[in-house]
């Protein structure tokens, strides 16, 4: 069919003023084409007709399942077992070391500033 619709093409490409037989077998083939099927429209218009009306029959269905409450979701069961804490190691205190301290009096008899430092060894 192709090769037919192919040199129907070309005569009216080559013809200056195409004959009335290829003007009218043109038209005859795009009408074929385009023309649409007396069954399709039928069967489309069947298959609207079923959809329709499963709808209509279907909404008990529709409705009890929306009524329904879903449960709840279960949390699942986690076993926690806590770790001892880490051993507590004592500071050193600033006595129990060697320590370089400054004692400065202020004129309040209350008030004494005392500065202390380390003297830089590591235990």
């Amino acid at each position: 069919m192709n090769q037919d619709w192919d040199r129907l093409c070309e005569e009216l490409r080559a013809a200056t003023e195409p004959s009335d037989e290829a003007v009218a077998e043109l038209h005859r083939r795009v009408l074929a084409r385009t023309r649409r099927r007396p069954a399709a429209a039928w069967v489309g218009g069947l298959a609207a007709a079923a959809v329709l009306l499963a709808v209509l029959l279907w909404p008990p269905a529709l409705e009890t399942l929306a009524l329904e409450r879903p449960s709840a979701p279960v949390a699942p069961s986690v076993s926690f077992t806590p770790k001892p804490p880490p051993p507590r190691v004592r500071p050193a205190l600033v006595r129990d070391r060697e320590a370089a301290w400054i004692r400065i009096e202020t004129p309040d008899p209350d008030v004494v500033i005392l500065l202390v430092a380390d003297t830089g060894d590591a235990e």
